[in-house]
This record gives C-alpha cells, sequence and structure tokens, in this order.
C-alpha cells in the first residue's frame, strides 16, 4: 500500500497510519515522526499494551510532502519513505511465558537480585547453578490475578520474607519473586 502525507500546522508529532487493526486495543501502528518528531517506527498494541518493534531516526518537516509505502506479509512488515528503506520487522506472535526471569548486579550494594515471575496458577521450581545466593534473602508477593490491597480490608497480596540458603526454590502461582545476595567482596 502507498499513499503520501503532508504535516500542516505546529503539532510537534508527525502522523499515525493504523493497519491490521482489529479493535482500539489490538492493532498495528506505523508512527511517521513519533515523539518530538524523530522517529520512523512500528508499534502493536495487543490487549491495551504498546510495544515498539523497530524504530530509525527520521523528522517530518512542515510543508513537505512524502511518498509512503508499506508491505505486509504474514508477520513480516517493511516500510519506505520517499524509496528509502525505513523500517524491516518480523513480529513474533504473542506468546504468554509462564515464568519470566531476570538477574541484575548493584554495585553500590554489591549485591546480585535474581528477579522471577509466575503468570501461572501452578507453582514453579527453579534450581540455579551457581552458589551466589548462598545465605541470601528470599521475598515474595502472590496473589490472584486481580487481586489488589486496601487499607483497612484484609489483604489479597501475601508478602513473605524468608532467609535463603542452597540452590532450589519454588515460585507459587500468580507470584513475583526477589532473591538477594549477601554482599560479595571483590578483591582487586
Amino acid at each position: 500500500m502507498a499513499f503520501d502525507v503532508t504535516k500542516v500546522g505546529d503539532e510537534p508529532k508527525g502522523a499515525h497510519f493504523c493497519f491490521g487493526e482489529q479493535d482500539l486495543d489490538n492493532t498495528f501502528t506505523w508512527v511517521l515522526g513519533g515523539w518530538g518528531n524523530t522517529d520512523s517506527m512500528i508499534r502493536t498494541m495487543t490487549n491495551g499494551m504498546d510495544t515498539d518493534w523497530t524504530q530509525t531516526s527520521w523528522t517530518m518537516n512542515k510543508n513537505q510532502t512524502y511518498h509512503c509505502q508499506i508491505k505486509v506479509s504474514g508477520r513480516h512488515i517493511t516500510t519506505w519513505i520517499d524509496g528509502e528503506k525505513m523500517n524491516e520487522i518480523e513480529i513474533p506472535p504473542f506468546v504468554v511465558q509462564p515464568m519470566y526471569t531476570n538477574l541484575t548486579y548493584d554495585k553500590k550494594a554489591s549485591q546480585y537480585y535474581f528477579k522471577a515471575v509466575n503468570v501461572t496458577d501452578k507453582q514453579q521450581e527453579i534450581t540455579l547453578d551457581t552458589d551466589l545466593f548462598a545465605d541470601g534473602s528470599l521475598y515474595q508477593l502472590t496473589g490472584l490475578p486481580d487481586a489488589e490491597n486496601h487499607l483497612g480490608m484484609t489483604n489479597q497480596i501475601e508478602r513473605r520474607n524468608v532467609p535463603f540458603s542452597g540452590h532450589q526454590f519454588i515460585l507459587p502461582p500468580y507470584s513475583v519473586s526477589v532473591l538477594m545476595s549477601t554482599k560479595q567482596f571483590r578483591t582487586q
């Protein structure tokens, strides 16, 4: 599909071209100009949540007409502006994984943090292949997906802080866990 677009007025942003729209919360968008008028990007909205997949620096000038072309083949998207390829991406299907993990190191605190989220209704077991967390601390929040805590009411989200040793721990259903190491001492 090809079209021409011209920016008029003093709006700092450019234009959005929506395609593949199922409803207002599930759509694809080619952002021309973007935030601060600095981008050409492909964005998806899935269940109301935005994801920017590919971004190229580009500015839409006032009163200039641009010839835009977009080609969609399955999940592969390519865009061109005035014949120059701007974006090319293969969008993978949206799949909810049962568990998400992340490991970070805080230089100031000299500590490691292992974070894990279980988004299922079944407990998950994690085995660590390191001794970094021996004598560490485990912090967990658990509750149903729609749980909320309110002042003056019984908590629906439970909090648990326990010492940790060993290499295995259980992620309860619908939980967030943070495993914190003891301070790590470095030698120069």
